[in-house]
């Protein structure tokens, strides 16, 4: 009975093995069909991807070819407004050099000055013959720039209006800039005002020495602080050079002492023969001292200054 047990028992598996392979063999087309269907999908999909990237490739280099001129904004609190999104420095200098080329980094420092002013002027002579009364109309323009290169050096110059004097030999009055309106409505002149170069070292600010300036070319007059319309006309640009150092005598919590010294050296009259040149060497001392009041909003501050001007040779030129 046990002999015919096992008989029938691997008989049964035996047949349970055939219907198996049987359902396996009949399964294998259709599990292949799925796959196959399966992987087709993915590269549909695989296919639309690669056209959705393309399309977002191409929208991006767009957007950096129009970089400078796109502004990002962001709604507002307000309803129907859109605030403009502040730029970084870093965005705002990128921008900023495709806009300019690179042009920019030779604006740095760069600072500009201008004025135009309008002027009327009145004679009253009492209608004499020899003398009549006058009505006159004038302007001033002036223009300039001046730039630094670092914190040493700096350059600049300017341009201003004139009358043109004929009948003691200039070209232009070296003490005013204004500019009479009339002549038959003919062009006006425009003359070079200022064209310098100044120098601050650093390493000059030792001990009280708390600054040094050296400065040649036409400038603004360096002794015109510690002097006054009797000696100096506010429009006159010396010629040369001149050199002022400043000091810090005293630095206190109630008391401040600064003075400074200026040494000039001015062209008057450059002569085409020996002996004819005319110049003009020049000194000032000055002192400011500086009270702290505690009942003042500001503090008190006093100027001194005491000049000397030596003209040389200028009864030759």
């Amino acid at each position: 009975m046990r002999f015919k047990f096992l008989i029938h028992a691997v008989s049964w598996s035996v047949l349970f093995l055939s219907g198996f392979s049987g359902l396996t063999a009949a399964a294998e087309p259709s599990a292949n069909q799925e796959l196959i269907n399966l992987v087709r999908g993915l590269q549909e999909q695989m296919t639309q991807l690669k056209g959705t990237i393309e399309k977002q490739d191409a929208k991006i280099r767009q957007l950096e070819i129009r970089g400078p001129e796109i502004q990002m904004a962001q709604p507002s609190q307000t309803q129907g407004e859109v605030t403009p999104v502040p730029m970084s420095d870093y965005e705002f200098n990128q921008r900023l050099d495709a806009a300019t080329g690179g042009a920019q980094k030779w604006l740095k420092d760069l600072k500009f000055s201008g004025d135009l002013r309008l002027r009327y002027e009145a004679f009253a002579n009492h209608g004499t013959f020899s003398d009549p009364d006058r009505n006159r109309f004038r302007f001033r323009l002036r223009y300039g720039f001046e730039k630094g290169f670092g914190d040493q050096m700096k350059v600049g110059f300017s341009l201003a209006s004139g009358e043109k004097v004929t009948n003691n030999g200039h070209n232009a009055d070296p003490t005013s800039t204004n500019q009479t309106m009339g002549n038959l409505e003919d062009f006006k002149n425009i003359w070079i005002e200022k064209a310098y170069a100044t120098y601050k070292p650093n390493w000059a600010e030792i001990g009280p020495i708390s600054g040094l300036e050296l400065t040649g070319g036409k400038f603004t007059n360096p002794f015109e602080k510690g002097s006054s319309d009797l000696i100096f006309d506010r429009d006159l640009k010396p010629e040369g050079a001149y050199e002022t150092a400043k000091f810090k005598l005293l630095d206190t919590e109630d008391f401040d002492l600064e003075s400074y010294f200026t040494a000039g050296q001015f062209i008057l009259q450059e002569g085409s023969t020996v002996g004819t040149d005319a110049e003009m060497y020049g000194f000032q001392l000055g002192i400011s001292p500086t009270v702290y009041v505690p009942w003042m909003d500001r503090p008190l501050n006093f100027f001194g200054a005491v000049s000397y001007y030596d003209y040389s040779d200028f009864e030759k030129s």
